[in-house]
C-alpha cells in the first residue's frame, strides 16, 4: 500500500452576472414578478491561479485580469472540489 499522498488542487466555480443587476428589474416589468429572470449568468472555472471560461473558445486568464478586463465581478464564486489532473493535463 502507497503512503504517497496525491497532489490536488482546488477547483472553484465563478458565478457572473452579465447583466449587473437589470435582469431582475427588467424582466418583472416585462414578464411580471412570478417570472422575473433573476441574472444572465455567465461562469467561470478558477484553478492553478487561472480562470478558464468560454468567450471565443475556451480561453484563460488571471481572474484579476479577467475581472479588470470587463468590469464585472462574481456575485458568488463557490468551491466545487478538488481535482488531482495537473495544469498540463487539463489545458492539453
Amino acid at each position: 500500500m502507497s503512503t504517497e499522498a496525491t497532489a490536488t488542487t482546488e477547483v472553484h466555480l465563478a458565478i457572473y452576472d452579465l447583466s449587473r443587476g437589470m435582469a431582475r428589474n427588467l424582466s418583472t416589468q416585462f414578464l411580471g414578478p412570478q417570472h422575473a429572470v433573476d441574472i444572465i449568468p455567465h461562469t467561470g472555472i478558477i484553478a492553478w491561479g487561472k480562470e478558464y471560461y468560454f468567450g471565443q473558445g475556451i480561453e484563460w486568464s488571471s481572474p484579476y485580469e479577467f475581472r479588470i478586463s470587463r468590469g464585472i465581478h462574481p456575485i458568488e464564486e463557490v468551491l466545487i472540489g478538488h481535482t488531482s489532473v495537473s495544469q498540463q493535463e487539463f489545458e492539453d
